[in-house]
């Protein structure tokens, strides 16, 4: 099974590479230089009770995705994630990595196609490392300049590892970096909104992460989002949330912000119930017309679920993101 995946993805690289020709007359827009791009930091902190006072918990996670457009056929690709967690007397840690190589071509209807191979790896406290090793295959369309809707299959194996093959159908929107876009000029305003878009298939499993943001005024932002994962074989788990931010526009490249957010989760089937609240202060920075760095503190409120007395303690922490902003001029 190892072998078949690592003979399939080394295949698909050759074959790639065999039928590379001159571009294709109707792959009108260069692809060469651009980037997708994600990059999300946090690092929070909170209060536990214990028999000798109060411990302070805390939190990290770090999360980059790199992969620039080479040629206009070649796009490679690398995506580390780490994750640190200390409460009391535990401390955890958790390194992920990736890297693809793809190769694709313009084919009718403006859809670009995609083949390439990817090696996955991961390792953490106490727990023995592993590695994922297959290829996958889509198409992909660029909506916007820094937009692209990606829809993929990934066929990966285990590597010293004796499990099943790990197959999914991944659809996900991709925000870019474009060289030459020059700098952001313009308020956003009416017609600008923030987007983000993850959904998976696996097996039984289903999940989607959404959020849509407008802007109705260059002051005034409202949101909301949902995180939900469902099983066939259990009820899963959902979270809704919605958000208000207000912006002081100092000038279209940096604008100070104050946010609130209202969340309800489920959990296995309960009631859910508003079961948290928080409040953010910080400031965006347009990098290019489309794609903007949110940074700044949140105070999170957690409140206890439906039929508990218990509730997390509050959390507080810094966090910063990219952001990817459609109708942005």
């Amino acid at each position: 099974m190892r072998v078949r995946a690592a003979v399939a993805g080394c295949l698909t690289l050759l074959i790639a590479a065999g039928i590379a020709r001159a571009q294709s007359a109707a792959d009108s827009d260069t692809l060469r230089g651009r980037t997708l791009l994600f990059a999300g930091v946090s690092y929070s902190g909170q209060k536990f009770p214990t028999q000798t006072g109060r411990s302070v918990g805390t939190s990290g996670f770090a999360s980059f995705v790199v992969r620039p457009f080479v040629t206009d056929h070649w796009q490679l690709g690398l995506s580390p994630t780490y994750y640190t967690s200390s409460v009391m007397a535990s401390t955890y840690h958790s390194v992920q990595w990736s890297a693809l190589a793809d190769y694709g071509r313009v084919i009718p209807f403006g859809l670009r196609a995609f083949v390439g191979v990817n090696v996955l790896g991961y390792a953490g406290t106490n727990s023995m490392p592993g590695h994922l090793i297959g290829w996958h295959a889509g198409v992909m369309r660029f909506v916007v300049s820094q937009a692209a809707v990606r829809v993929e299959f990934r066929d990966y194996d285990w590597f010293h590892v004796r499990a099943l093959p790990f197959r999914q159908l991944v659809v996900t929107l991709d925000q870019y970096m474009v060289p030459g876009a020059g700098p952001v000029t313009r308020f956003p305003g009416w017609g600008t909104t923030d987007v983000a878009f993850i959904a998976g298939l696996s097996g039984n499993a289903r999940s989607i992460t959404a959020s849509v943001a407008p802007f109705l005024t260059p002051f005034l932002q409202v949101g909301g989002s949902i995180d939900a994962v469902l099983d066939e074989g259990g009820p899963g788990a959902h979270a809704y949330d919605g958000t208000v931010r207000l912006y002081a526009p100092l000038s279209p490249r940096f604008m100070p912000f104050v946010g609130g957010t209202i969340e309800s989760t489920t959990w296995n089937g309960d009631a859910g119930g508003f079961s948290d609240y928080s409040g953010s202060v910080g400031a965006r920075h347009a990098l290019q017309p489309g794609l903007s760095l949110d940074g700044g503190l949140a105070l999170n409120v957690h409140r206890p679920l439906p039929g508990f007395t218990f509730r997390s303690p509050n959390e507080l922490s810094v966090f910063a993101k990219v952001v990817l902003s459609v109708g942005m001029r």
